[in-house]
Formats: structure tokens, sequence, C-alpha cells
């Protein structure tokens, strides 16, 4: 019962902590490069600046872990409501990457990470692409994402200490009416 106690003083310590290291990841969002496509100058302003304020969001929730260091059914919800309803992301929590839907992920987080969450930093972001389509707004993002926990193919949580390293391009999806809500269509 202590090292679980101490493991999640620790989960919250990190956690804590973590606002400074997301706002300095927020910082570093390179959009230089950016390929823009039908969008109105004052438009891709906005997109970007909703872009920035989802991935905060997402770096916050993506570990699943609540404000006490666990991963729980409040915080499971949190992360589902970044996600479109019909939305896939790759299983960076497998040892084999496939892709599911953010129920399902979430659910296995649930499962198997309760005490740690998914352990990950996100590095090297910029913003790709701003287009629009049939009257929806879509912001690609490319970012890598070092995973530090995953399940091996027997279903065992395994630990990484340099992580595993995975290239993702996170897509955003917003309404042309509702530009600064953004949530994720899908993480490839």
């Amino acid at each position: 019962i202590l090292a679980f106690a101490f493991f999640s003083i620790s989960n919250v310590t990190i956690q804590k902590n973590n606002k400074a290291i997301i706002d300095d990841f927020i910082k570093t969002i390179n959009d230089k490069k950016c390929l823009v496509m039908n969008v109105k100058d004052i438009d891709v302003i906005k997109l970007k600046r909703a872009t920035r304020k989802a991935m905060s969001k997402y770096y916050t929730n993506a570990s699943l872990l609540d404000n006490n260091g666990m991963v729980t059914r409040e915080s499971t919800q949190k992360f589902k409501e970044m996600f479109e309803e019909e939305s896939k992301l790759l299983s960076d929590i497998t040892q084999n990457t496939y892709n599911m839907n953010s129920d399902d992920y979430a659910s296995m987080v649930f499962e198997f990470f309760t005490n740690t969450g998914v352990v990950f930093t996100l590095s090297n972001p910029m913003i790709n692409k701003v287009y629009e389509n049939e009257g929806y707004y879509f912001t690609e993002v490319e970012v890598i994402k070092t995973v530090n926990n995953y399940l091996n193919n027997k279903m065992v949580m395994e630990k990484c200490k340099k992580g595993r390293q995975l290239k993702l391009v996170i897509t955003f999806r917003s309404t042309i009416y509702d530009i600064e809500n953004s949530l994720i269509q899908n993480i490839k």
C-alpha cells in the first residue's frame, strides 16, 4: 500500500509540473510552413489559435490521469470528449500499433494503466495544413509522441525508459461557425 500511495503522489506531482511543460510545448508549435487551402486569413489565425488550445488539452488529458494521479471513469470521459464520435486513433499503448476508436483506447487505459496512465511526452509539433472541406475546417498537426509504457503482446504492461517514438499526424476538425472548438478527427 505504501508503494501505491507513493506512486499516486508521484503521479500528481508530475502532472502538476506538466503545466509548465505543456506551456513550453505550445510555444514551440511551428506553423511557418503551413499549407493553407480555401481558408480566409482571419480564419487561419483563429484555427491556429484553436489548434494550440486543442493540443494543450490533448497534452493535458492524454495520460488519462485525474487530479489524484489515477485513471478514473471521469478522466477517461474527459479524454473521450476531445474526439469526434467516429474518430480513429493509433494505439500507441500496445506493442503492435493499430487503429482503434477513442472509447476502446480509454477502456484499455482504464483497465491496464489505472495506476500509471499513459506516460508520454510530445515534441517537434508542426501545423502542416489548414483547409476547408464541405463546411468544416481541418488542421493537421505533425508531432512526435514518445510513449514510456505500453502493453506487450501478452497484455502485460511494460516500461521503456527511452520511450517508443511515434511520428503522428493529429487532424482537428471544427465547423466554419464554431472555429474555436476543434475536436480530434483522427490520429495516424
